[in-house]
């Protein structure tokens, strides 16, 4: 039985566009760096990955909002979910 996801992905940068909606996610040292924001969506659905962002030393998943035909992704509110996990690879 699966918990999560089976790989973590560490972002390091988020580009946002005029509507303040991340249209990338970035991590300059991994080869799959950059990825559009589409693609993150793809991968998350996917259940293989989870993206997170250091915010204040706290890690924060990136997470899917809206239908079906309108996604986006945003920052958790919360690191709480995250509390076990660490930049340490």
């Amino acid at each position: 039985m699966n918990s999560g996801p089976l790989f973590v992905r560490y972002i390091t940068n988020l580009v946002f566009d005029e509507n303040e909606q991340i249209i990338e996610v970035c991590s300059p040292n991994e080869s799959w760096s950059p990825k559009p924001a589409a693609d993150v969506v793809q991968d998350i659905e996917s259940g293989l990955y989870w993206y997170v962002v250091d915010i204040n030393e706290k890690l924060f998943e990136l997470r899917i909002k809206g239908t079906s035909q309108a996604k986006r992704l945003e920052v958790a509110k919360s690191s709480t979910k995250l509390q076990g996990l660490s930049w340490a690879r």
